[in-house]
C-alpha cells in the first residue's frame, strides 16, 4: 500500500484545505477516490474536506467530485471556516472530528495561506499520537 512503511494499525484521516476550488475538483476527489477503491489507502481511511463556503458534503460531492467513486464519499466530511486568523478556534471543530488518527494535511490554496494554515495546523490540529504531515500544492 501507498503508505504502507508510515502507516500501523492506528487511524488515517486526510483534511483537504481548499476543497472548493479547481485542483479539489480535477485533481484530489479523482486521485484520492482511485487510491481509496485501488488498496493504497487504509480502507478506514477518513477524509475532511474543508473549504470557506457554507455546504453540505453533499452539495460539495455535486459539484467537485465528478466520477469519484461513493467510497469516499461515504468516508468524507465536509467543514468550513472564514480563516479568520484572529479566531483560531474555528478550526477546533477540524480537531474534534479527527480524534486520535494520524493525520495528512493537504493545501490546495492559495500560497499566501501556506503559512498561516501551518501555523495552524502546529498549534491547534496536530496528531499527540500519530504522525502529522503537510503537503503543499
Amino acid at each position: 500500500a501507498l503508505l504502507q512503511d508510515t502507516c500501523t494499525q492506528e487511524p488515517l484521516s486526510i483534511i483537504i484545505f481548499g476543497a472548493t476550488g479547481d485542483l479539489a475538483r480535477k485533481k484530489l476527489f479523482p486521485a484520492l477516490s482511485a487510491l481509496l477503491v485501488g488498496g493504497q489507502l487504509p480502507a478506514d481511511t477518513k477524509f475532511i474536506w474543508h473549504g470557506r463556503e457554507v455546504l453540505t458534503m453533499e452539495a460539495l460531492w455535486r459539484r467537485q467530485a465528478g466520477s469519484a467513486d461513493l467510497q469516499l464519499l461515504r468516508q468524507s466530511r465536509y467543514l468550513h471556516a472564514t480563516y479568520d486568523w484572529s479566531a483560531p478556534e474555528e478550526f477546533d471543530p477540524i480537531h474534534q472530528e479527527l480524534g486520535p488518527a494520524s493525520r495528512i494535511f493537504f493545501l490546495a490554496t492559495p500560497p499566501f495561506l501556506f503559512g498561516p494554515l501551518c501555523h495552524i495546523i502546529n498549534t491547534r490540529l496536530r496528531n499527540p499520537v500519530g504522525f502529522t504531515r503537510v503537503m503543499l500544492e
